[in-house]
């Protein structure tokens, strides 16, 4: 059956990957028995850099019978949040969610589409790959206590092994650099969790999915490129940001989810695996006020910082 698809991809300095996303777009080789139409929001989170000139990309885009529509969020609220902003424009439909440092081959959107129709899952993400070839982790079990575990967390992570026979192998969460979902199911969930600012908000979503008898998982048939972490490069800010946002995001699911006496000591847990490489660069950026150490100064006050508040998170 064709459906309608609606691709939201939310940007803050990523613009010359998005270019990347926009072309590979624009030379999709749709077929109409899957895809009826489909329309590409982009929002923009408040890029700090200035947006090069897309016009070239948008008539491509329109050539192909794509509908482009731009957003201009007045401040970056975090990735969730502009996801959610970007789906307010759809109506009806399937929502696929998209990193702007994802390259889509020319058949991809077709192979995603018919694994979703044809079998039962209700969140899909493609195989994913590093520029290198590397295959990506997108995919794992939810985090536990001791998965927490200062030291010896590793030991509890719980990936998804791949299967290579099966078209879509089942896991608890998949990453939001690509989901693909059905409009209605999204809307049943409440959308995205907006306290998450970067990070943990897409095994949060899956969290919620499994609450629901959603079914999550990731198909082998159709491979996506991934230029993995680009927007979060540009600046020490940034950086300072995006770990800061890191370590609030574990917080963050803790409270909503652990129960009982497990709260606290994954609260903990958290603190003591983190923590330690954060005071040490803060006592050396003082005698060797290096950017490695001066980022690490900074990480350190924010994470102080949002401990007092509660993790009540802002940008």
């Amino acid at each position: 059956m064709s459906a309608d698809l609606s691709i939201v991809i939310v940007n803050y300095n990523s613009w010359q990957v998005l270019a990347k996303l926009l072309d590979s777009l624009a030379s999709q080789q749709i077929n109409p028995v899957l895809i009826k139409s489909f329309k590409v929001i982009i929002v923009d989170n408040d890029s700090t850099v200035q947006k090069p000139d897309f016009s070239a990309l948008i008539k491509s885009l329109n050539a192909a019978a794509i509908e482009v529509d731009w957003i201009q969020s007045p401040n970056n609220r975090g990735f969730a949040a502009g996801c959610n902003l970007g789906a307010k424009q759809v109506k009806d439909g399937l929502l696929l969610f998209c990193n702007p440092d994802i390259e889509i081959p020319a058949d991809g959107l077709n192979h995603l589409i018919a694994v979703y129709q044809n079998h039962k899952v209700d969140l899909l993400a493609p195989n994913q790959v590093s520029l290198q070839g590397k295959p990506q982790n997108i995919s794992g079990r939810f985090p536990n206590l001791w998965r927490y575990l200062p030291l010896m967390g590793g030991l509890f992570k719980g990936s998804h092994p791949t299967s290579e026979t099966k078209p879509v192998f089942f896991c608890d969460w998949i990453s939001g650099a690509v989901i693909l979902m059905r409009l209605n199911d999204f809307k049943h969930l409440g959308g995205w969790d907006e306290a998450f600012f970067m990070f943990m908000e897409d095994v949060d979503l899956c969290f919620r999915a499994s609450q629901k008898a959603l079914k999550v998982g990731v198909t082998n048939q159709t491979t996506w490129l991934h230029h993995h972490g680009v927007s979060s490069k540009h600046r020490t800010a940034d950086r300072v940001r995006s770990k800061s946002a890191a370590l609030a995001a574990k917080h963050i699911y803790i409270n909503k989810h652990f129960i009982s006496w497990r709260k606290p000591l994954a609260h903990l847990f958290v603190f003591l695996k983190y923590s330690p490489e954060l005071m040490l660069g803060w006592l050396l950026s003082w005698p060797f006020p290096k950017p490695v150490f001066l980022t690490r100064r900074y990480i350190l006050k924010t994470y102080l910082k949002d401990l007092k508040n509660g993790f009540n998170y802002s940008a």
